[in-house]
């Protein structure tokens, strides 16, 4: 997804910079508010799930990398 950066004036939203979109195109206008909330959720489940790999008493990757040998 392409982002265009726009402002909100007088009920309309207009490109900061010219636009290369066909007439009649839709879009969808995300807030920047809302888009750095969509990160720090992202960021949030990662963390999460690498804790839960830490704690979880299994050997990491590192630990078995060798494994396959004879």
């Amino acid at each position: 997804m392409n982002a265009i950066p726009a402002v909100y004036e007088k009920g309309l939203f207009r490109p900061l910079d010219p636009v290369d979109l066909p007439e009649g195109t839709k879009v969808i206008i995300e807030t920047e508010d809302v888009a750095a909330e969509r990160v720090r959720a992202a960021h949030r489940r990662i963390f999460e799930t690498l804790s839960h790999r830490y704690d979880d008493g299994e050997p990491g990757d590192s630990e078995n990398h060798n494994e396959h040998e004879p």
